[in-house]
């Protein structure tokens, strides 16, 4: 069983249910810490889906079930898809979603059940991303749309991930991220996309140490301290102090497609 395993033992290839089976307790203990922190992030994926009331949604992979507190209303099934048992856990504590535990490459939903697929930040660690896309578009009505937000090849964010991240994490960080050609996958696996676009925002914070503890435990940096992640950031990243808060630059490429 993943759960057993040491960091070590899992290695740089992991996948997504590895790592989080691992890193699932430590990243929710972040995004419990500081909710706040990505806003700008959940506030764009779903501004990009525009998902119309009363409609089924479904969230993969869905983390702790952080997506429902930004939907406009509480008009919507929010279904969590989950492969990591740590972050399946905290979904089904949350009495607004519907958890479900299963493989991404071979969703337990049935055909045309859903409205509208998202997945934020999840994507890279996937073992088969097409298989994914494929199973997206299957569990999707007619007209449904499937939208993605996941990291860009050769930005500051890859480079923080895949060199800062795979140093200080003992886990290691080897993210496949998209590439210029992102769009493909898409339509690869049925989807007409409408909307392609890399986008730079913050992530805020009250403090610089704030900022540093919640990259520490979102990230699984146990080899570092916390000047090393504050080094990691200047100098991958960069960050900024204004009105008596602290925003760290970071950017995803968000992609919309339609069944």
């Amino acid at each position: 069983m993943y759960d057993t395993q040491s960091p070590a033992s899992i290695g740089q290839h992991a996948d997504y249910k590895a790592i989080f089976n691992q890193r699932g307790n430590s990243y929710h203990k972040a995004m419990a810490e500081f909710p706040e922190a990505r806003d700008q992030e959940f506030i764009n994926i779903v501004r990009l889906a525009a998902p119309k009331q009363g409609r089924v949604i479904c969230d993969a992979p869905s983390g702790g079930g952080y997506l429902q507190r930004y939907l406009p209303c509480d008009d919507y099934e929010v279904i969590a898809l989950e492969t990591a048992k740590a972050f399946y856990q905290h979904c089904k504590s949350n009495g607004k979603c519907r958890a479900v535990l299963t493989e991404l490459d071979n969703i337990d939903l049935p055909d045309a059940s859903v409205d509208c697929v998202i997945s934020l930040a999840g994507l890279h660690h996937l073992p088969d991303r097409p298989a994914f896309f494929r199973e997206a578009n299957r569990i999707l009505k007619t007209s449904g749309s499937c939208c993605v937000a996941d990291v860009k090849a050769g930005t500051r964010t890859a480079d923080f991930l895949n060199v800062f991240v795979d140093r200080w994490n003992s886990m290691g960080h080897k993210g496949d991220f998209f590439d210029s050609d992102a769009p493909k996958e898409l339509e690869s696996a049925g989807f007409k996309v409408v909307d392609h676009d890399l986008k730079n925002y913050h992530w805020h914070f009250q403090s610089i140490e704030d900022m540093c503890r919640y990259v520490t435990l979102l990230f699984g940096l146990d080899l570092a301290q916390p000047g090393d992640v504050l080094k990691g950031i200047e100098n991958h990243l960069g960050y900024q102090i204004a009105g008596g808060a602290c925003r760290m630059n970071w950017g995803l490429l968000f992609m919309k497609g339609i069944k």
